[in-house]
C-alpha cells in the first residue's frame, strides 16, 4: 500500500542493444490512481513499437522482486515475448528471477520457461508450479472480519510434480557484500 514504485519500468541502451524491463507487479497500472494510465498490454506494444526501430542484443525480464498480482493481466507480455523473432531467441532473452518471485510472478515465469526460449539467471525462485491463486475477500459471519482466500488452482507443471521452484539457467548467488557494496551481478 505504501509502495509507490511503478509497476513496470523499461530501460533501453542504444550502445548495447540491451532492452531492460523491471516488471514489478503483474497487474495493470490503470488498476491503481497513483500511477499511470498504462495497461501490460499497451507496455507491450511501446515495447513492440521500440525493438520494431532499433536493434535489440538482450531483452532482460526482472522479476527478481515481483511478488504477483493478477494473473492474466500479464498474458499479453507474454503473447509478445513469445511471438516476437527478435526477442524469443536463446542468449537474446533472459528472465531474472529470485525467491522473491512469487504468485502471479511464477506463474508469468512458468508461462515464459514453457513458450519462449528464455535464459533465467539469478537464484531459484520462491514458487511452485502448481500454486493456488487469485484471491477474493470472504467476511466471517461470526467475527464479521474479513480474510482472503485463493479460489483458481494454476497448474503449470504436471499434476504429480515433485518440483518446487525454477532453477536459473544462469545460477548468481546473491552475498551480502554485494547487498552492502550495491552490486548487481546478476
Amino acid at each position: 500500500e505504501d509502495n509507490n514504485e511503478p509497476f513496470y519500468r523499461t530501460t533501453y541502451d542504444a550502445a548495447t542493444g540491451e532492452l531492460y524491463l523491471q516488471f514489478n507487479t503483474v497487474v495493470n497500472e490503470t488498476r491503481v490512481d497513483r500511477f499511470s494510465d498504462r495497461s501490460i498490454a499497451e507496455l507491450a506494444d511501446s515495447l513492440r513499437t521500440l525493438i520494431e526501430d532499433r536493434p535489440l542484443e538482450r531483452f532482460i525480464v526482472d522479476l527478481r522482486t515481483n511478488l504477483g498480482g493478477i494473473t492474466a493481466d500479464g498474458d499479453p507480455l507474454v503473447e509478445l515475448l513469445s511471438s516476437h523473432p527478435k526477442i524469443n531467441r536463446r542468449g537474446v532473452l533472459y528472465t531474472l528471477i529470485s525467491p522473491y518471485t512469487h504468485s502471479a510472478a511464477g506463474l508469468f515465469a512458468m508461462k515464459l520457461e514453457q513458450r519462449t526460449k528464455t535464459l533465467f539467471a539469478g537464484q531459484p525462485s520462491g514458487f511452485s508450479p502448481n500454486i493456488w491463486g487469485e484471491i477474493a475477500p470472504v467476511l466471517l459471519p461470526n467475527s464479521k472480519i474479513a480474510v482472503y482466500t485463493s479460489y483458481a488452482y494454476y497448474q503449470g507443471g504436471l499434476p504429480d510434480t515433485p518440483r518446487t521452484y525454477i532453477e536459473p539457467d544462469l545460477r548468481v548467488p546473491f552475498t551480502s557484500r554485494q547487498h552492502f557494496e550495491n552490486v548487481d551481478s546478476t
